[in-house]
Protein backbone atom coordinates (compact mmCIF):
# COMPACT_ATOMS: atom_id res chain seq x y z
CA UNK A 1 0.00 0.00 0.00
CA UNK A 2 1.33 3.41 -0.86
CA UNK A 3 0.39 6.72 0.66
CA UNK A 4 0.55 10.25 -0.58
CA UNK A 5 1.46 13.11 1.70
CA UNK A 6 -0.37 16.29 0.85
CA UNK A 7 1.81 19.26 1.63
CA UNK A 8 -0.64 21.90 0.47
CA UNK A 9 -4.12 22.09 -0.90
CA UNK A 10 -4.55 22.84 -4.58
CA UNK A 11 -7.33 24.52 -6.47
CA UNK A 12 -9.82 22.21 -8.15
CA UNK A 13 -8.78 21.17 -11.65
CA UNK A 14 -10.91 22.20 -14.61
CA UNK A 15 -11.34 18.60 -15.72
CA UNK A 16 -11.82 15.72 -13.33
CA UNK A 17 -10.87 12.13 -14.07
CA UNK A 18 -11.78 9.36 -11.66
CA UNK A 19 -10.87 5.71 -12.05
CA UNK A 20 -11.77 2.75 -9.82
CA UNK A 21 -8.65 3.14 -7.72
CA UNK A 22 -8.94 6.88 -7.13
CA UNK A 23 -10.07 8.75 -4.09
CA UNK A 24 -10.60 12.48 -4.36
CA UNK A 25 -10.58 14.65 -1.27
CA UNK A 26 -12.31 18.02 -1.37
CA UNK A 27 -12.08 20.79 1.19
CA UNK A 28 -13.95 24.06 1.39
CA UNK A 29 -14.83 26.63 4.01
CA UNK A 30 -18.54 26.86 4.66
CA UNK A 31 -18.15 30.56 5.41
CA UNK A 32 -16.79 31.17 1.89
CA UNK A 33 -19.55 29.34 0.00
CA UNK A 34 -22.06 31.48 -1.81
CA UNK A 35 -25.29 29.49 -1.55
CA UNK A 36 -26.99 29.02 -4.89
CA UNK A 37 -30.59 28.08 -5.57
CA UNK A 38 -29.78 24.43 -6.28
CA UNK A 39 -31.26 22.59 -3.30
CA UNK A 40 -34.21 20.27 -3.55
CA UNK A 41 -37.47 20.96 -1.74
CA UNK A 42 -36.65 18.45 1.02
CA UNK A 43 -33.20 20.01 1.54
CA UNK A 44 -34.72 23.49 1.88
CA UNK A 45 -37.27 22.13 4.35
CA UNK A 46 -34.54 20.45 6.37
CA UNK A 47 -32.53 23.70 6.47
CA UNK A 48 -35.63 25.59 7.65
CA UNK A 49 -36.06 23.14 10.56
CA UNK A 50 -32.56 23.79 11.93
CA UNK A 51 -32.91 26.16 14.88
CA UNK A 52 -29.32 26.53 16.10
CA UNK A 53 -27.94 29.86 14.86
CA UNK A 54 -25.76 29.37 11.81
CA UNK A 55 -26.58 25.68 11.32
CA UNK A 56 -29.14 26.35 8.62
CA UNK A 57 -26.67 28.47 6.66
CA UNK A 58 -23.94 25.83 7.13
CA UNK A 59 -26.27 23.08 5.89
CA UNK A 60 -27.21 25.11 2.81
CA UNK A 61 -23.55 25.92 2.12
CA UNK A 62 -22.48 22.29 2.54
CA UNK A 63 -25.24 20.91 0.30
CA UNK A 64 -24.63 23.63 -2.30
CA UNK A 65 -20.94 22.68 -2.39
CA UNK A 66 -21.69 18.96 -2.48
CA UNK A 67 -24.00 19.46 -5.46
CA UNK A 68 -21.48 21.69 -7.25
CA UNK A 69 -18.73 19.09 -6.76
CA UNK A 70 -20.84 16.07 -7.73
CA UNK A 71 -22.18 17.72 -10.88
CA UNK A 72 -18.61 17.93 -12.20
CA UNK A 73 -18.29 14.15 -11.93
CA UNK A 74 -21.77 13.43 -13.24
CA UNK A 75 -21.73 15.96 -16.10
CA UNK A 76 -25.03 17.45 -14.95
CA UNK A 77 -26.26 20.61 -13.31
CA UNK A 78 -26.27 20.89 -9.49
CA UNK A 79 -30.05 21.17 -9.26
CA UNK A 80 -30.54 17.99 -11.34
CA UNK A 81 -28.78 15.76 -8.81
CA UNK A 82 -31.25 13.55 -6.94
CA UNK A 83 -30.34 12.05 -3.60
CA UNK A 84 -31.89 9.08 -1.90
CA UNK A 85 -31.35 8.51 1.81
CA UNK A 86 -30.57 5.49 3.95
CA UNK A 87 -32.29 4.78 7.28
CA UNK A 88 -29.93 7.18 9.07
CA UNK A 89 -30.49 10.06 6.63
CA UNK A 90 -27.17 9.70 4.79
CA UNK A 91 -27.53 10.82 1.17
CA UNK A 92 -26.30 8.78 -1.76
CA UNK A 93 -26.84 8.68 -5.51
CA UNK A 94 -29.18 5.91 -6.54
CA UNK A 95 -27.89 3.91 -9.47
CA UNK A 96 -24.68 5.93 -9.80
CA UNK A 97 -21.27 4.31 -9.70
CA UNK A 98 -19.99 7.29 -7.77
CA UNK A 99 -19.98 7.24 -4.00
CA UNK A 100 -19.15 10.01 -1.56
CA UNK A 101 -18.90 10.62 2.14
Amino acid sequence: MSSILLTRWQKAPREIFLDKRSVHLWRFRLSEVTPADVLSKDERQRADRLRIPGKSRDFVAARTSLRQILCRYLDSSPQDIRFVYNDHGKPFLAGARLSFN
